[in-house]
């Protein structure tokens, strides 16, 4: 009885440990609801310079679509196109996100976005990141920021 009970705490360690060290995809999204093009600026809490010239997983690839869509269908779309960045330097990077798309600013797992992201200043104004969290609709586990 008592080996039954040490194999019992045994398996529920490591079944806690295991499920502790899962993560979960979660992708954030602006989506450019109006007829003209979006330019924004995003500034990082760090540096980023250096991991650009690296971006050997294309984070900072900010992959689109020409059309609203959602986070779902985005992830199965084969025809990502990558947006030009205008600017990059020290930890600001400044994009134009065409008219009526969708565009994937961040591909983080949990969460991750909000504490690499300082600030987004869309239409001259700038929004911190906690802002643009509670304005953006959570889809599962992915956010979509809109711009109106």
């Amino acid at each position: 009885m008592k080996m039954f009970i040490n194999l019992n705490t045994i398996v529920s360690v490591i079944s806690l440990f295991t499920l502790l060290g899962c993560s979960i995809r979660t992708d954030f999204f602006i989506q450019n609801l109006t007829n003209v093009n979006q330019i924004i600026r995003i500034k990082y809490l760090y540096n980023i310079s250096n991991e650009i010239q690296e971006d050997n997983f294309e984070k900072f690839s900010f992959d689109y679509e020409n059309e609203i869509i959602e986070p779902s269908n985005f992830n199965k779309s084969t025809n990502l196109k990558s947006l030009k960045k205008i600017e990059v330097k020290d930890s600001v990077i400044i994009i134009d996100i065409p008219k009526h798309s969708t565009v994937r600013i961040d591909k983080t797992h949990n969460f991750r976005w909000t504490s690499l992201i300082d600030f987004i200043e869309i239409k001259g104004k700038k929004h911190n990141i906690k802002d643009i969290e509670i304005k953006s609709i959570k889809l599962r586990n992915d956010y979509v920021y809109k711009i109106e």
